[in-house]
């Protein structure tokens, strides 16, 4: 089971790399595993957004689904919708 920090890493590996489907992917397992809580879901909803600009072009439709399931959960979470 990957760990945040192994999540985080992940994410500075994807972008040295500069290959957008590895940090879309990337991105959207670090917010799967960071915590939500009211006051701190800035850190997930920040990553999820990032991916999601990226995600269009790529075509990869689970990982899109992914990306958009947390975002709502994140935005629910926050207060926005």
């Amino acid at each position: 089971m990957l760990t945040l920090a192994a999540a985080t890493e992940a994410v500075a590996t994807a972008r040295a790399a500069a290959d957008p489907a590895a940090l879309a992917a990337a991105l959207c397992a670090f917010a799967e595993l960071t915590p939500l809580f009211r006051y701190r879901a800035a850190p997930a909803r920040a990553a999820l957004e990032e991916a999601s600009a990226l995600l269009p072009p790529l075509a990869d439709r689970k990982l899109e689904a992914r990306c958009l399931l947390r975002l709502a959960e994140v935005l629910l979470c926050d207060g926005a919708i």
